[in-house]
């Protein structure tokens, strides 16, 4: 009986297989290749800055860059895309993570809640509220309001939903509270469109977000023989263009044995048109599944996978069942190579069957270090290229070396696959990831060492428990430093 997990649509970092031959130079005639333009902004990938709207580049040493972030020329200061209302797209200036919300019941006394950290003086510049329009569709930005003096922490708070005053939760120690600062008009922020799809005859295109003052920004990929979008599956040897979307395959079914799982979709929503599969106890590497949705089933009788065992189970009367089709949806595959000769950090591009090429917007290939990786914060303030994909693991601070929890120990974790998957190679690298609350966060790599075999504790709530987790743990080396890895700096468009 197959266990399936509910999907979760994220960016994947993986290593894929470079061909031995992809070290030439890119094509100079390549469909996505276009010169630099020392008199203007440099148009990357088919990316070009406005008059207003400034594209921001992580730029490594050699050439390689990734998109970082857009920058408002008009207002001073960094923004990224957010919905609208009414299906319109702004660039706001959005504030780490503050956002506004209530200390009363009824909703009539806002302030702004924000996660703080003890090494960090500064606070957000912005508080954001965002809402539904109706209950099928993504949150839109609603309110856009600057940030406010220090206040006393509320121990309770509340924010809007959909019209409602919702919530009510206890407040936590992590966050501060803030008096909300006066408006920013919506209208103040520049707008933006999604484009069609681009490349009339071939099956995987791309959409470029543009601005009325020249912007263009190519970022989402359109599978035209699926009609939907999709994104790159970097997990296998071949990427696949995977679908996401917001129906899963999950653990219900309509038969005793559990064999005929169904997708779930929000009753007052339009019918999905694919549901994708995450199987919980994949091998690294494979990629999720995708099936197209069938008939409506009928809620009843209804079963689930519990352990080893398939129950009878009671419906979720918001949800509708859909049966999907017997065999998954073929995905456009992409093949990688690395882009630019004689450097040690290169960008990653891929082409596929009907000779189109793509670029990887965000992970490029330290060709030192022989890994995928991502441009990131240092302790230093510098920015690395971080090991990334099968090389690297993530640092846990979760663990201690007494039943009392007070050693902590730093470690990695490898869940045991060999079982299923066989043996696969150990991670190289760890990162630890450190928050900072409104100042940037940073990453510090490590080398993974040798493995600890002696007991380990966890805290569970108040008491301390020992971990049983079926797996390896590792020790890791103190932080590497920061010249350990190809050094990069931010570039913006003029």
């Amino acid at each position: 009986m197959k266990r399936l997990g509910v999907v979760l649509v994220v960016a994947c970092h993986g290593d894929p297989v470079i061909p031995p031959d992809s070290t030439a130079d890119s094509s100079p005639d390549s469909a996505d290749s276009t010169p630099v333009d020392a008199a203007g902004p440099r148009d990357t990938y088919g990316a070009v800055s406005g008059t207003r709207l400034k594209l921001t580049w992580l730029e490594a040493v050699g050439g390689a860059r990734v998109f970082k972030e857009l920058y408002d020329a008009e207002r001073g200061e960094p923004c990224q895309i957010v919905p609208g209302a009414g299906g319109t797209l702004l660039c706001a200036p959005i504030g780490l993570g503050a956002q506004i919300a209530y200390a009363d019941a009824s909703c009539t006394q806002p302030v702004v809640r924000a996660r703080i950290a003890d090494d960090c003086a500064m606070q957000p510049r912005y508080a954001t509220e965002f809402d539904q329009e109706s209950s099928c569709d993504s949150s839109v930005l609603t309110r856009l309001h600057t940030v406010g003096a220090p206040l006393v922490r509320a121990s309770r708070y509340w924010t809007m939903s959909r019209g409602s005053c919702v919530g009510g939760g206890e407040d936590q120690p992590d966050f501060g509270t803030y008096a909300l600062g006066d408006g920013v008009s919506l209208d103040q922020l520049a707008q933006l469109t999604l484009g069609a799809p681009e490349g009339a005859g071939v099956r995987l295109q791309q959409r470029s977000y543009v601005s009325s003052d020249g912007m263009r920004l190519p970022m989402v990929r359109h599978d035209a023989a699926l009609g939907v979008e999709c994104f790159f599956e970097s997990e296998r040897r071949t990427r696949q263009c995977s679908l996401g979307g917001p129906a899963s395959l999950g653990s219900e079914s309509s038969d005793p044995a559990c064999e005929s799982h169904l997708a779930t979709s929000r009753k007052d929503c339009p019918a999905p048109v694919y549901a994708v599969e995450s199987l919980s106890d994949a091998c690294p590497g494979e990629a999720a599944r995708s099936f197209a949705i069938g008939a409506q089933a009928p809620a009843s009788p209804l079963y689930t996978s519990s352990g080893d065992s398939c129950v009878a189970t009671q419906a979720n009367p918001g949800l509708d069942y859909y049966r999907v089709g017997a065999t998954p949806v073929d995905l456009m595959e992409l093949e990688p190579r690395l882009e630019g000769a004689d450097a040690r950090i290169r960008n990653l591009a891929f082409t596929s069957t009907e000779g189109g090429q793509w670029h990887d917007r965000y992970n490029v290939f330290d060709t030192g270090l022989d890994t995928m990786c991502s441009l990131q914060t240092q302790p230093d303030g510098s920015i690395g290229c971080l090991p990334g994909g099968r090389a690297n693991a993530v640092v846990s601070t979760s663990y201690y070396l007494d039943a009392s929890c007070t050693l902590p120990i730093s470690l990695v974790f490898v869940p045991d696959v060999a079982a299923r998957c066989g043996d696969l190679p150990l991670p190289r690298f760890a990162t630890q990831y450190a928050f900072h609350g409104a100042c940037p966060a940073t990453n510090t790599a490590h080398a993974v060492e040798s493995e600890h075999l002696d007991p380990v504790w966890q805290r569970d709530g108040t008491s301390c428990r020992l971990s049983r987790g079926s797996g390896r743990m590792f020790r890791v080396s103190a932080g590497l430093p920061p010249t350990t890895f190809g050094i990069a700096h931010v570039v913006t468009d003029p």
